[in-house]
């Protein structure tokens, strides 16, 4: 029962999802990347926007502070309740790629470590140097996956 809870945290919407870029249909088992926020006191995160498996789009590169912002690959799964005859389609097994906190405007890709001396910097150019490129991380995510081109 926890885990139908929480998979209708991640609702895609009514009706077929579409990739918000080539507008291409996204059906049940496809492999996805999306955008999924949570505003600060929200407790639970939504999806922005789902772009298809085949991703070889640009993701946000600016970042809102007061926002938690993850960048995630999933796949298209669906939700029934019998008692209503209803479904929806949902973002199942979501594994995080790029995470910007809601304290900070600036992102980091899953796996960069960035060390925190006491002095963290929020200009998103410094902390980007030298770390995996967002558009990079999601596309080696993906292919480690088995998704993607």
């Amino acid at each position: 029962m926890e885990a139908i809870y929480q998979l209708e945290k991640y609702v895609l919407g009514e009706g077929a999802p579409m990739c918000q870029v080539c507008g291409c249909e996204l059906r049940e088992g496809d492999e996805v990347t999306a955008y999924a926020f949570r505003a600060a006191g929200n407790p639970i995160f939504e999806i922005g926007y789902v772009v298809c498996g085949a991703d070889v789009y640009e993701h946000p590169s600016v970042f809102t502070r007061g926002v938690h912002e993850l960048v995630v690959t999933g796949r298209v799964g669906l939700c029934t309740d019998v008692s209503t005859q209803s479904l929806w389609l949902v973002l199942i097994e979501p594994t995080p790629v790029v995470v910007s906190v809601a304290s900070s405007s600036s992102a980091r890709t899953v796996g960069d470590t960035i060390c925190d001396t006491g002095a963290r910097s929020t200009n998103d150019a410094e902390r980007r140097d030298g770390l995996t490129p967002l558009l990079t991380a999601v596309r080696e995510r993906t292919r480690a996956d088995g998704g993607g081109e």
